[in-house]
């Protein structure tokens, strides 16, 4: 609802007003009277109203004083006056004063006063609009120079730029930078997912907005600092420096990144590392700077700190990791004998020496992503089991995702427990014939496909006799049978534990034929697949 203050000395008046037409139909509140002048311009100052109905002729102060006092303060207020047939000078001095209508007392009529109101409520609208869009493209304008800004400090940090080229550059969007010397840090988000995923639904920016404020608040006490977006969850922090010695460039650094990493994790919950530096530099040696600190920042992945200074410890990822194929070979052969205890020894072992050597932790990743999927790809071989691949993959690439070397070494000792699982599980490990106990685990992992005798004896490199006469051996049944009975078997599973209709079952065990499905069944179950179904609702 808008508001309407309406002013005249004559209550009479005012009453006639507040009557004559539905100011809420109208879209109107009244927001109150005055009697005069002197207090039409205490309530305007309280609160402005949107429409003011101004009588022109009253004791103390006139209307046009207060017109006067409207855009002198710069009011958007809409005026409607009010006059006599014989005070005409003041409505023409009114509207000189940009007075927006007029109506005569003597002739005001409910349809008058509300055809005049309803243009001027129109106006109101269409002014608040094109305010509200203005603003939008202050803002948006902000926002692009923001980004333009952030893009060009972004590229100097990174580096190796042209300083020739991008002059013009800082000219538009970062005249301010060649008057002063900064220094840098490097931000670190840690929790950067579960940050974004609690500031849904703009995840990122608002981040960017809440560190951004809280950099903004914490360096205007002390330095000023400016913080550029980089990756995803990586910042810089630019701090104009007052003193360049490098004690004290470290010393006021640390002082600041530690006041924001406490409001962060206090307000936030959200935890962030960070590297400063110790030099200071103008714009131009800003990027050599931040490489090396950015640098050291890859020592969090082996120290349990919050907080480094450039320049503290060695340079990392110099060291070379090991070659991996002996060490598959040995991890091969203790899976092979179920020694996983020695396996886990072993590579912890490993894993200690490699983590002191400190390489560098995207190669350090990479090699465990690799020995990861070599076991599990060796696994699925040698024992013919079907692992799921969302599973491996999590394995895989969960190597890559790791947060610190601990984290790292966990993703293998997880692994190795589903592999001992896995392999405990397997119902055949017993079976003395090697053959048949991998045509077994060939059966269990295949037999929702066309399966045949043939077919396992060429994936086991043997006469297809010779095999058929080993599974009646050691086995008590024929091929076929065993078979049949493997896919029944997964059939109950079914019924058991999922909605499936039946001839999705027989197609999900390898028996499309439902009439066919419906037979085998009932003769090693004793009842239908619809009376088992039935019998497990029950």
């Amino acid at each position: 609802m808008l508001t309407v203050l309406i002013v005249d000395d004559d209550m009479l008046v005012r009453q006639t007003l507040r009557a004559l037409v539905d100011w809420d139909k109208l879209g109107f509140a009244i927001a109150g009277e005055a009697g005069d002048g002197l207090e039409a311009i205490e309530e305007i100052d309280k609160t402005p109203p949107d429409l003011l109905i101004l009588d022109m002729s009253m004791p103390q102060m006139d209307g046009l004083e207060v017109i006067r006092h409207i855009r002198q303060k710069g009011l958007d207020t809409r005026i409607l006056v009010l006059s006599c047939h014989d005070d005409f000078h003041y409505v023409k001095e009114a509207m000189r004063l940009r007075a927006d209508e007029y109506l005569l007392k003597h002739i005001l009529s409910p349809e008058g006063l509300e055809e005049t109101v309803l243009k001027l409520r129109e106006q109101i609208l269409a002014d608040a609009k094109l305010k509200v869009d203005e603003i939008a493209v202050q803002r948006r304008s902000r926002e692009g120079m923001r980004l333009l800004r952030n893009e060009l400090l972004a590229k100097i940090l990174r580096g190796p730029v042209f300083f020739t080229e991008i002059e013009e550059k800082i000219k538009a969007y970062a005249p301010d930078l060649a008057q002063a010397k900064f220094a840098v840090a490097h931000i670190r988000i840690r929790n950067f997912q579960e940050a974004v995923k609690s500031f849904e639904p703009d995840g990122e920016d608002i981040l960017r907005m809440v560190l951004g404020n809280i950099v903004e608040e914490v360096g205007k006490d002390s330095f000023p600092a400016e913080l550029v977006q980089l990756e995803q969850g990586e910042f810089a922090l630019l701090v104009r420096m007052a003193a360049t010695s490098r004690a004290r460039v470290k010393t006021d650094m640390e002082a600041l990144t530690k006041r924001i990493e406490y409001a962060m994790h206090t307000f936030f919950n959200i935890r962030m590392n960070a590297v400063v530096s110790t030099d200071c530099a103008t714009y131009r040696g800003l990027g050599e700077i931040y490489r090396r600190v950015r640098q050291t920042g890859k020592h969090f992945f082996y120290e349990d700190a919050v907080l480094l200074a450039d320049g503290q410890l060695a340079p990392i990822g110099e060291t070379a990791l090991p070659q991996a194929p002996a060490l598959l070979d040995r991890v091969k052969s203790q899976l092979e004998e179920n020694g996983f205890e020695d396996m886990l020894e072993e590579m912890q072992e490993t894993h200690r020496r490699m983590a002191d050597a400190r390489p560098d932790p995207d190669a350090f990743m990479d090699w465990y992503a690799e020995m990861n999927r070599s076991l599990l790809n060796y696994v699925a071989y040698r024992f013919k089991l079907r692992l799921d691949q969302d599973k491996k993959d999590d394995f895989v690439e969960g190597c890559r995702k790791a947060d610190n070397e601990k984290e790292l070494f966990q993703c293998f000792k997880g692994m190795v427990a589903f592999l001992e699982s896995l392999l405990a599980s397997d119902s055949y490990k017993d079976v003395e014939n090697r053959h048949i106990r991998e045509a077994l685990r060939y059966i269990q992992a295949h037999f929702m496909e066309d399966l045949s005798l043939s077919t396992v004896a060429e994936h086991l490199h043997v006469n297809g006799a010779y095999l058929s006469h080993l599974f009646k051996e050691f086995t008590g049944q024929n091929f076929v049978d065993h078979v049949k009975e493997v896919r029944i078997k997964k059939a109950c599973e079914h019924l058991d534990h999922s909605d499936m209709k039946i001839k999705d079952v027989g197609e999900a065990v390898g028996i499309p034929n439902r009439k066919y499905f419906s037979k085998s069944f009932k003769k090693l179950v004793g009842m239908s697949p619809q009376e088992y179904k039935g019998r497990a609702l029950k």
